[in-house]
């Protein structure tokens, strides 16, 4: 439920007309790139355990998760802005996508660079989902991966330390080419201190998580209310987002965890399709309705969760054979499992 309800955030903070003077959507994204860090600790250690080219193997597994429903949703996206009318409240969507769109789409991880001064001018005004920038910002951390998990804590806690610097930078100058919203908080370089404090929980280390917490804390408290830089970008959602996050997520870790329900994973497995599909139904439902008709919303939640659960039943043609090629069960099966990162699952398990 907990997965299924941060998808619904970043919905709810991209709904049409809404005025959030609190981006929850921002916090669930902080909420992702921590539970990622932690399983992709844990997830590259099991490669290396298991395989004898542990780099490719990490590598094929995490297309393999993510790529397939993206590709799907993506052709669905393309093939309606072909055939309807985008409303002018969703100008995200108000482009007509040529080649080198469609293929940098396609790629993914090009989709993060849509923000000034890295924009890539085919993928303008956004990806055509527009949810894929922290995809893509996502996968670029998939491809750190073996190194950090390669680095002592010690040199972790040194480049999350470094990051959140970059992050403060970015929000305190502010400027054109090193903006609050695009270094603080879309690029790695600002956000790879939340996916580090999901590294230092797989590795138990308490002290230097508490260290970062501090730093977290004693930015948010002491010095961006100081020279008043909480209101640039969206540094106090992510701020507290990792403030309160992680005192969560210890508890969890430590906290005894019954067997998991059929529906509790069934809930689950519908918050990937939620995050990526629906802005498509955002698209669909304002065919027939307008944004300000009271019934929008709650047509537009039932339509994302019912397209979500016929992707979900999609995406599980596409794990059975990631499964086979990794040659190891899912962290969700049997008695352990967890959360994958976007999107995907958020109940931490042993692995």
């Amino acid at each position: 439920m907990i997965r299924l309800s941060l998808a619904l955030a970043v919905m709810l903070s991209h709904f049409p007309g809404a005025r959030l003077r609190f981006n929850v959507g921002v916090m669930a994204v902080v909420c992702f790139y921590i539970i990622s860090g932690y399983l992709m600790q844990k997830s590259y250690l099991r490669f290396r355990a298991h395989g004898v080219r542990p780099i490719r193997g990490f590598y094929r597994d995490r297309l393999l998760r993510l790529m397939p429903l993206y590709w799907l949703v993506l052709g669905l996206s393309l093939v309606s802005l072909w055939l309807l009318e985008v409303p002018p409240w969703l100008p995200l969507l108000a482009q007509e996508p040529g080649l080198l769109s469609v293929l940098l789409n396609t790629l993914l991880l090009p989709a993060n660079y849509v923000f000034p001064p890295l924009e890539i001018p085919a993928l303008l005004p956004h990806p055509l989902i527009p949810p894929a920038w922290s995809l893509a910002a996502e996968l670029h951390f998939y491809l750190l991966v073996p190194l950090l998990v390669g680095l002592r804590p010690g040199w972790l806690l040194v480049l999350g330390l470094l990051s959140l610097g970059v992050q403060a930078a970015a929000v305190a100058y502010d400027t054109p080419v090193f903006g609050a919203d695009a270094f603080g908080y879309r690029y790695l370089p600002g956000v790879l201190v939340f996916f580090i404090f999901g590294l230092l929980l797989a590795r138990s280390a308490g002290a230097l998580v508490l260290l970062l917490w501090a730093a977290v804390a004693a930015l948010f408290l002491v010095v961006a209310p100081a020279y008043g830089l909480l209101g640039r970008g969206y540094a106090q959602e992510q701020w507290l987002g990792a403030l309160v996050f992680v005192p969560v997520l210890v508890l969890v870790l430590g906290a005894k965890r019954p067997r998991r329900l059929g529906f509790d994973r069934l809930l689950g497995d519908l918050a990937y399709p939620v995050f990526i599909a629906h802005f498509l139904v955002f698209l669909w439902v304002g065919q027939w309705l307008e944004v300000d008709d009271p019934l929008f919303w709650p047509a537009s939640l039932a339509a994302v969760l019912g397209l979500s659960l016929l992707l979900s039943q999609v995406q599980r043609l596409f794990e059975r054979r990631r499964l086979a090629l990794r040659g190891f069960d899912s962290l969700r099966g049997g008695g352990g499992g967890g959360v994958d990162f976007v999107h995907q699952t958020l109940s931490i398990k042993r692995r």
